[in-house]
């Protein structure tokens, strides 16, 4: 029997005594394999996990589940044996605090890796941002706007509770015009979300957690036949930097959101990532040089994040179909980097 298998692994680690990876490989395989039928997700294209680069490929017929297997083992065990041992030393087991960490790894993929969930929430974040900005709306922080920051018509204390949110928003969630738009990538769609916030507030509501706007459209949105599950409206062809790589800003041009720091802190995470996670040689050595291109642009001054796909490729002397694929690759590790900050901090 295999459920000891976790427990045994850490142990092994911890003893500096483990010298295979196989077996904890195709143990974390089957139970990831399961977790996603489980889930529901199993015959659904890896994109809805945020593999991109997989598009509409099955998890079978790619290389998504090693991919995926390989972020999960990152996430539960590599980055946890500390407090894995030191649950093991308590409970003499780790079994039920890896499957845990695995569930709940795996729903933040799946949120993050919705398609319509990003979109909507981009679209509330800098609709929230562009009212703030216009001292029609007050936040609850100083820091960059997420699922928990609190908006506040102005003057107020505390948001409507989730069940207020759904009755105040429910002629818009009504109406095809809304849904099909507020799904989009485009200016027009943040802007109509904030008409629409601005309008609200004109009606009484005190405010909003970001979060629970977001999930209350983006799961109206993703009812049968509201929506179909087509590719974000491209602005002109063109998306920032940031959009291809993680949900990290909004369009609007922030200042919380261009601080050069985080960006050189950003690269050097994910330069470490390649270095030790991208295991084709001439892939890895072409993602580092990417990144270090990157890191010289920051340094000049250059703000990437406005930069479209087009012009970055032609700084960086790579085809835009290659910086797509390998940002693709670095996406999947963004995202799981985030989920696994939110859920410390929570």
């Amino acid at each position: 029997m295999d459920e000891q298998i976790f427990t045994t692994h850490v142990r092994q680690r911890l003893d500096d005594t483990f010298d295979d990876s196989r077996e904890i490989l195709t143990h974390l395989h089957r139970v990831v394999r399961q977790r996603l039928k489980q889930m529901g997700i199993w015959n659904l294209p890896p994109k809805y996990l945020g593999f991109e680069e997989y598009h509409d490929q099955s998890w079978e017929g790619s290389a998504a589940m090693d991919d995926l297997v390989q972020e999960a083992y990152l996430a539960c065990i590599e980055k946890r044996l500390e407090k894995l041992g030191q649950h093991l030393e308590i409970t003499g087991s780790c079994e039920g605090s890896v499957h845990r960490k695995l569930k709940w790894f795996l729903s933040d993929r799946q949120e993050k890796g919705n398609p319509i969930a990003r979109r909507v929430f981009r679209n509330v974040r800098s609709a929230s941002e562009s009212l703030i900005e216009d001292g029609r709306a007050e936040c609850s922080c100083s820091e960059r706007l997420n699922a928990k920051s609190i908006i506040l018509a102005v003057g107020q204390q505390s948001p409507e509770p989730t069940e207020v949110l759904q009755d105040l928003f429910a002629d818009v969630l009504g109406d095809p015009v809304f849904l099909k738009t507020v799904h989009q990538e485009s200016p027009g769609s943040w802007q109509m979300m904030a008409t629409v916030v601005e309008a609200k507030f004109s009606q009484g509501m005190s405010g909003y957690k970001i979060g629970e706007l977001a999930k209350l459209v983006g799961e109206t949105c993703k009812r049968p036949g509201v929506v179909s599950e087509a590719e974000p409206m491209a602005s002109n062809g063109q998306k920032s930097i940031l959009e291809i790589l993680a949900d990290s800003r909004t369009e609007l041009p922030d200042s919380r959101y261009q601080q050069s720091d985080d960006l050189e802190s950003w690269i050097a995470k994910l330069t470490r990532h390649a270095e030790t996670s991208v295991r084709n040689a001439q892939i890895r050595k072409r993602v580092l040089n990417m990144l270090t291109a990157l890191a010289v642009l920051i340094r000049e001054g250059e703000d990437i994040r406005q930069l479209s796909r087009r012009k970055l490729a032609d700084k960086l002397g790579v085809s835009k179909s290659t910086l797509a694929e390998d940002f693709a690759r670095l996406q999947t590790y963004d995202l799981m980097q985030e989920a696994s900050e939110t859920e410390t901090e929570s």
